[in-house]
């Protein structure tokens, strides 16, 4: 088991469950391996790289995709059907350093131990898990 993984998700769920108030613990778990999973993809692993995202105007296509991205991460693991709520929720968070560190060391753990069997353990979600099963 990584132990930096697990608190980092951990971590990364308590500041989503703060921002969102939805009760699932394991689904505010999932949400945060899905968009550390989300991040690694994009290449985004540091809270710079998020800050650079946020950076460009409102209206910006990258901003707009990039906020798209985890406010429908908010909608399937909260089921909260208001869109607008999941916009601002994922707006919000975003601009929470604390969850950018904590999100952005899954997603660097999760590219850097890709090819470990040690990282599957660690994962819960097991359409993340089928991600990184393909790259063992």
């Amino acid at each position: 088991m990584n132990e930096a993984l697990v608190e980092s998700i951990k971590n990364a769920a308590y500041f989503q469950w703060e921002q969102t108030q939805f009760p699932l613990a394991l689904s505010q778990w999932y949400c945060a391996e899905d968009i550390a999973c989300f991040l690694e993809e994009m290449g985004i692993l540091c809270e710079d790289d998020i800050i650079s995202v946020l950076s460009n105007d409102k209206v910006d296509l990258g901003y707009v995709e990039f906020v798209r991205h985890i406010a429908f991460r908010f909608y399937v693991y909260s089921g909260e059907n208001q869109q607008e709520t999941n916009w601002y929720d994922a707006e919000k968070i975003l601009h929470n350093s604390e969850w950018r560190k904590s999100i952005t060391a899954v997603a660097s753990i999760f590219r850097r131990d890709c090819d470990t069997p040690n990282l599957l353990h660690s994962i819960r979600l097991e359409k993340v898990k089928a991600h990184y099963k393909n790259k063992v």
